[in-house]
């Protein structure tokens, strides 16, 4: 482990510094920081400076800092602080101190496994995000680094409403619930790939979910052709919905291409617009049995 490791972020006049108890420098560019709540997370006014952001998988990596909240030890003299682009020092006025008041500590969790699924909130106010921790590493400083994986579904489909309820108007039990929200992360994820065909299948399978959670126990252990049967004939825009998304899913399959050849028909692969339509499908589905959020 190195001495005077990067410990502190320093805020002064628009720059961020970051360094330890005898030196700091400038940061350029300057690293997205924002406010952040955990109750794992050792300290409070938490911060998190995100070092990799991947919005593929929506994936991010960085660190967690508490600020202060007071005035201590920890003073930086302008002869100690670099501007940190070509080691020249900041010109500050003579005596002008980078105080602790100004600054964060890096933060640390004690039980890094117990850690693991715990959510993060990321933003301040009503602008937040949601994040689970899904792992925490400690780098050669000393310095733990987190892990966060998303999860908003980032606008792909509808946010679920915070009260989820069957046919019959009871609130879905807790593993459904579980369940349906995987199922719609899974989904997310295989659309943010790209890949027009595992998304088409990741939609059937989602579908079948939300609709044998929504009908009920009669709906358990069924295909999503034979829970189709079950929604109430007169909602008939969500079996069209369920309709679709079934019928889209058999294209991309061998079996059922040649199947269809022998008859004269030609099955068109899913392309990537199709695979945009069927996610689509998805957000009408819950907006059809009000599991979206308005």
């Amino acid at each position: 482990m190195i001495a005077n490791a990067a410990q502190y972020l320093v805020f002064r006049r628009g720059i961020v510094y970051e360094g330890g108890r005898y030196q700091l420098w400038a940061l350029y560019p300057t690293p997205l920081i924002a406010l952040a709540a955990c109750t794992r997370i050792e300290g409070r006014d938490l911060v998190f400076r995100e070092d990799t952001f991947d919005p593929l998988t929506r994936i991010r990596r960085g660190r967690f800092y508490h600020r202060h909240g007071g005035r201590g030890a920890n003073q930086w003299q302008a002869s100690r602080v670099s501007n940190g682009l070509y080691g020249q020092m900041v010109g500050i006025p003579c005596g002008d101190q980078f105080d602790e008041d100004d600054s964060c500590e890096l933060a640390h969790i004690a039980d890094a496994k117990v850690a693991r699924k715990e959510i993060v909130q990321i933003g301040a106010g009503n602008a937040t995000t949601a994040w689970q921790i899904v792992d925490v590493e400690q780098n050669l400083f000393g310095q733990q680094v987190f892990t966060l994986r998303a999860q908003s579904l980032f606008g792909v489909l509808p946010e679920l409403s915070d009260e989820l309820l069957n046919e019959q108007n009871s609130p879905l039990k807790q593993d459904k619930i579980t369940q349906v929200g995987a199922f719609l992360a899974r989904l997310v994820d295989t659309y943010h790939r790209l890949q027009p065909v595992p998304t088409v299948d990741a939609v059937r399978e989602t579908a079948r979910v939300i609709l044998a959670s929504w009908i009920g126990s009669k709906a358990d252990g069924k295909d999503l052709k034979d829970v189709i049967d079950l929604i109430p004939k007169e909602m008939s825009v969500l079996c069209s919905v369920a309709h679709i998304v079934n019928r889209l899913h058999p294209r991309a399959k061998t079996a059922a291409q040649e199947t269809q050849a022998k008859k004269g028909n030609t099955l068109r692969e899913p392309t990537e617009d199709d695979a945009q339509t069927s996610v689509q499908l998805i957000g009408m589905m819950l907006r059809e049995i009000g599991w979206a959020q308005p």
